[in-house]
């Protein structure tokens, strides 16, 4: 607890100087856009579970707010990868379940608006939002500098890296350099992929062999290659892997690493800035806390608030 409060700490120094906080030094490079054979993404709706706990007493504005710019009024249009079970998946029935639609859900319904989901993959996310096909990206997306100046991120939660392997290896790794000269399996395009090439990047300057980094479309298959030996190992969110652990066949080795802000991204600042206010009264009044205990997944422990493209253009002035 103690260490998680110091990267929130250093996260709202952060914000205040918007320096670069502690545990983001390792930039990704932006999103790529993997087009479809017809050379759109490749996006479905679907209707959430709905498995929303609600005590009587969730905060709800007494008079609807008036809200521009969305993709269409009356709706909230949410983006998300549905491949990381327990946090965001697709049910046997079709159905989007897990906390990050929970979370979209009750987001909209506290906003007056009908939540709809769009179904993507994670390199799409980022070109869909800025090309305005959704308005929110809602798929447990890490915080970094360069992502918050292309939309307006809010960070609700804290999310940290595991590192897997199979269940019968017999490794004795004590931290993630001791990969050295191992084949690691990443989602493409997310911050296990960037701490992945950062820890590479360190053991081949140290003289030491690199890690052998292979790239997936998303984490469920990288989990497969796990299972049928192609990888020795994967990282992956901690949830992510203790719910592959309870599947069979792959335990973590390591967990806790790298703990960085978990975000929702915006389109537009206004609307973030609302369901910044929205949330941050959901963690004060501990709704935030009772939606994510079910997916032992914890909400950022700080104010949350937004943070986009105009706060760093006026650190450039």
């Amino acid at each position: 607890m103690r260490g998680r409060g110091f990267i929130c700490a250093a996260f709202f120094l952060w914000v205040a100087a918007i320096g670069a906080p502690c545990g983001f030094s390792s930039e990704l490079v932006p999103d790529r856009a993997r087009p479809t054979r017809g050379g759109e993404a490749e996006i479905d709706s679907a209707t959430a579970s709905g498995h929303l706990p609600d005590d009587g007493n969730a905060s709800r504005h007494d008079s609807c707010p008036v809200l521009d710019g969305l993709v269409r009024p009356g709706e909230l249009a949410l983006a998300t990868n549905p491949t990381l079970p327990p946090l965001q998946y697709v049910e046997p029935s079709g159905v989007l379940a897990g906390l990050r639609i929970d979370l979209g859900s009750a987001l909209a319904r506290k906003l007056c608006l009908r939540a709809v989901y769009h179904r993507a993959s994670f390199a799409q996310l980022t070109l869909g939002l800025l090309e305005k096909r959704w308005d929110v990206i809602d798929t447990g997306m890490f915080f970094t500098r360069y992502r918050a100046t292309l939309m307006t991120m809010v960070p609700y939660e804290l999310q940290a890296i595991s590192v897997s392997m199979q269940v019968d290896d017999t490794s004795r790794i004590q931290d993630i350099a001791a990969l050295s000269g191992h084949s690691v399996g990443v989602e493409m395009g997310g911050m296990e992929e960037a701490q992945a090439r950062a820890t590479d990047e360190s053991l081949r300057k140290s003289g030491r062999a690199g890690l052998d980094i292979k790239t997936f479309q998303n984490v469920g298959i990288a989990f497969a290659a796990l299972r049928a030996g192609q990888v020795a190992a994967v990282l992956s969110i901690d949830a992510v892997a203790q719910r592959n652990a309870e599947q069979g066949g792959v335990k973590p080795i390591l967990r806790g690493l790298f703990p960085t802000p978990v975000t929702l991204a915006f389109r537009d600042p206004g609307l973030a800035r609302l369901a910044a206010t929205v949330l941050e009264h959901m963690r004060v009044n501990g709704e935030l806390l009772r939606l994510m205990a079910p997916y032992g997944v914890a909400p950022f422990d700080h104010v949350i608030m937004a943070i986009g493209p105009d706060m760093a253009a006026s650190r450039s002035r």
